[in-house]
């Protein structure tokens, strides 16, 4: 591998020797190498020059240690597996123990509810097996009564009254006398009359209705016993009329039904959990303005208890709740809090503070008893008042709200800021104030009570609806031209009758009856009433409006306040939502801003807005718009109820309407912080 090469330079010649490497291919000078001369290096088999001797010793050095690090790494990856599938069976034992605990705890668990249910269902029937034999025990005493009062009453003194029973001429000639009669023993001279027959027994016995018999001249004390006797029963036994003696009284309408049984014992459950309720008024002197107005609209049930002491601050108030034995051994109540003006007037108590502790009383009290409610009432910020009684007023009121609002739906916060009109002088209510808040009370008092709401007297019927007042009139007069023999379009009337409600003039062919002027009226009412509501369907508003009501009346349900007024707007279909602004504004987002989950319509902000205070816990009754008919149906029955429509003949329900007047109340507040958001 050696060989000489000449090297001309540019000023002369030279001759070097070189010697080839074999491993980087580059000819090394022959001074560097290990040989003496070229031949030497031409007989060795090949020639690798130190840099690339000491790569290759790095690459085995390198090899080396790369097969060590594999062989560790391998040895590390066995035992890390190892490690994993050890913890991966044991964990997998955890869940299948567990797994095997929580089947047998469900099956625990179903085999109880089962027991449960079977318990539940043994103790219904009961019920109505009670209730069945309570109605049988009560026709059994009425039949008992009823033969008690038709037997011969003690003789007068200086009258022998013969024994019965014991085989004497008088029985044997009742006896006969019934026989011969068909059952029946009437007095001599007494008219005829046909007592009510008992249906399924044996024999031909008879009843007498039960009327007291008159005692007439020319008869005797025997004749007139013998007229109270309403009952001979011959051979029959006296058990066996007593089964038949409520149904022949009351008649085949009023017979007692397993069915009518059950559904009396229901009204009766919820007419006793209503009484159960009670009501607890914890106040200052704010509080004791109230009283009267809101006694006066419950009707001054001893239900309703007013605790309320002038100058009385709210931890004072809240420890004699605390301690109040009454409120809390009842099972169902509402306490009323109308407090904290002297803690926040004379600054002894911040207003996070007070809302903190309130907070955590108002938590204690909802765990304790799980069917008491709990109103709050605001403080007043209006008024002659300085700014640091103002501000922690509304300080106070705004952390209330909020508690409030986390609390749920058995926490009520109510407002009474709003209704201090100008000039008034301090923190006190005025007296129109006072009865106004009174009447709200009283009013939500009712609705948790089940008293009846007090009927409001606007005005005489003649201001309401003159022009009914004006057809009724003309028909009267001319019924009584009629009943005269004067014709009605006599003396120029004709106009006046007719007129605007184009009422067309009737000759009477009969003679008048005694129920002829309330029959006309009917009919008069109910033509305006269908006249009424066809007007309605002409308005594509009003369409829940004329379904739900059926008739034209007064409604309590509008108290002057704001939730009333929008109440009165969403029972109209004139609710200022989303989706009625979008017919009139172009580009409208009709999607509801506070929980975006539906179009923002008057059902979904009466029953379906998330976003809204206090919640709607009955979803069932709501529905979904997917749904059919049937779907519909219940759709609009259930807005009918929380919107405060009713059936004929049934009271509303309180409840919902409050609920759906404070949903309307947050959905306007939200509304107007929306507004004014951009301004700030």
């Amino acid at each position: 591998m050696g060989r000489k090469a000449d090297r001309k330079a540019g000023s002369g010649s030279s001759s070097q020797e070189w010697v080839f490497c074999v491993s980087c291919e580059v000819w090394v000078d022959l001074e560097c190498t290990p040989f003496e001369t070229v031949e030497e290096a031409r007989a060795a088999p090949a020639f690798t020059c130190r840099q690339c001797e000491k790569i290759d010793t790095v690459k085995a050095e390198m090899a080396a240690l790369v097969k060590q690090q594999a062989d560790d790494s391998k040895l590390l990856i066995a035992n890390l597996e190892a490690r994993f599938e050890r913890e991966i069976n044991a964990y997998r034992s955890e869940c299948e123990a567990l797994r095997v605990t929580l089947q047998k705890e469900r099956e625990d668990k179903e085999g109880s509810t089962t027991e449960c249910e079977a318990l539940r269902q043994a103790l219904q029937q009961e019920e109505k097996l009670r209730e069945i034999l309570r109605d049988e025990i009560a026709a059994l005493r009425l039949a008992f009564e009823e033969m008690t009062a038709c037997r011969p009453a003690a003789a007068p003194s200086g009258t022998a009254e013969a024994p019965r029973g014991d085989g004497t001429a008088s029985h044997e000639d009742g006896a006969a006398n019934a026989s011969s009669s068909g059952g029946t023993v009437k007095a001599a001279g007494e008219p005829e009359k046909t007592p009510p027959t008992h249906r399924g027994g044996t024999g031909n016995v008879r009843t007498k209705p039960k009327t007291r018999a008159k005692r007439r001249p020319g008869t005797n004390c025997a004749q007139a016993q013998t007229a109270k006797s309403d009952v001979v029963r011959g051979g029959h036994e006296e058990t066996s009329l007593q089964g038949r003696e409520e149904q022949d009284l009351a008649g085949p309408k009023d017979q007692v039904t397993p069915g009518a049984a059950l559904k009396r014992h229901l009204e009766k459950l919820g007419a006793s959990a209503q009484q159960d309720r009670r009501a607890f008024v914890y106040g200052d002197g704010n509080a004791a303005r109230l009283k009267r107005a809101a006694l006066k609209a419950v009707g001054w049930n001893k239900r309703v208890m007013f605790r309320v002491k002038e100058g009385a601050s709210l931890q004072e108030l809240c420890s004699s709740v605390d301690l109040a034995e009454d409120i809390w051994q009842t099972p169902a109540a509402i306490v009323v809090l109308h407090a904290g003006s002297l803690e926040m007037s004379d600054g002894s108590s911040a207003p996070e503070s007070s809302a903190s502790q309130l907070r955590a009383l108002l938590t204690k009290w909802l765990q304790k008893a799980q069917g008491h409610r709990f109103v709050v009432y605001a403080l007043t910020e209006r008024g002659s008042g300085s700014e640091t009684h103002i501000n922690p007023c509304r300080e106070w009121n705004v952390a209330v709200r909020k508690m409030c609002e986390e609390l749920g739906p058995r926490v009520e916060f109510v407002g009474a800021s709003w209704r201090l009109g100008h000039g008034q002088q301090g923190p006190s209510y005025r007296d129109d104030t006072a009865d106004q808040l009174g009447q709200r009370l009283g009013r939500r008092l009712c609705a948790f009570l089940g008293l009846r709401m007090p009927t409001r007297h606007w005005g005489p019927p003649s201001q309401s609806h003159p022009a009914a007042g004006t057809l009724m009139t003309a028909l009267g007069q001319a019924i009584i031209q009629m009943a005269e023999g004067q014709h009605p379009h006599e003396n120029g009337r004709r106009r006046s009758q007719g007129g605007p409600h184009r009422v067309e003039a009737i000759r009477l062919t009969a003679p008048l009856q005694r129920d002829t002027r309330k029959r006309v009226r009917e009919s008069v009412s109910a033509v305006e009433t269908e006249r009424w509501r066809e007007s309605g369907r002409a308005k594509r508003a009003l369409t829940l409006y004329w379904e739900a009501k059926t008739d034209i009346a007064k409604e309590a349900l509008y108290d002057n306040s704001r939730g009333s007024g929008l109440l009165c707007e969403a029972r109209s279909g004139v609710l200022r939502t989303r989706s009625l602004r979008a017919r009139y504004t172009a580009e409208l987002d009709t999607m509801c801003p506070l929980c975006q989950g539906a179009e923002e319509t008057i059902r979904h902000i009466v029953l379906e807005c998330t976003g809204l205070r206090p919640a709607i816990h009955d979803a069932q009754d709501s529905g979904t718009s997917a749904q059919g008919a049937t779907g519909a149906t219940n759709d609009s029955s259930a807005l009918a109820r929380a919107l405060g429509f009713r059936g004929s003949g049934e009271p509303p329900s309180w409840e919902a309407v409050e609920a759906t007047k404070r949903r309307l109340e947050c959905w306007w507040r939200k509304q107007v912080e929306q507004t004014r958001a951009p301004r700030r």
